[in-house]
């Protein structure tokens, strides 16, 4: 489904890809625990793997696709990602090292993405094409 964001396909296909990443991120709000981690009060996997694709989700749903909040209907996975993109606070504990390495890779993954935004990746892919060829016809933003 994060092909639909990147990739070149069908117009209906990359609809139907949003249609099923909007389904997919109710899906984590559900799971996510936000306390102040994905999993709990400690990192854990599922923050390391989950954080870049949250990069692209924001970058790319927001900035290409229109999407005013990616986190509209997901207060949970809101509080997590900013927690994770913000870095240590001023009162230092066991997960500062965590926060500062999540911090860098926010920094990277969305410097890489800017760097195809200027590249003209979304343009080479079909995705402006197709929202301004289908901008009520098929759905690219969610809510």
């Amino acid at each position: 489904t994060r092909g639909a964001m990147k990739k070149p396909m069908d117009a209906s296909l990359r609809a139907d890809g949003i249609a099923q990443i909007d389904q997919h991120l109710k899906v984590l709000e559900s799971l996510c625990m936000a306390e102040p981690f994905f999993s709990g009060a400690v990192p854990g996997t599922a923050d390391c793997t989950l954080l870049p694709s949250f990069v692209f989700f924001v970058y790319i749903l927001e900035n290409k696709f229109g999407w005013k909040d990616l986190f509209y209907d997901k207060p949970k996975l809101k509080a997590w990602y900013s927690h994770l993109v913000r870095g240590p606070t001023a009162s230092a504990d066991a997960s500062d090292a965590f926060l500062q390495a999540t911090r860098k890779v926010h920094g990277e993954v969305r410097d890489g993405l800017v760097a195809w935004d200027e590249g003209g990746r979304w343009e080479r892919v079909g995705v402006q094409e197709q929202i301004t060829n289908n901008p009520t016809q098929l759905k690219w933003k969610y809510p």
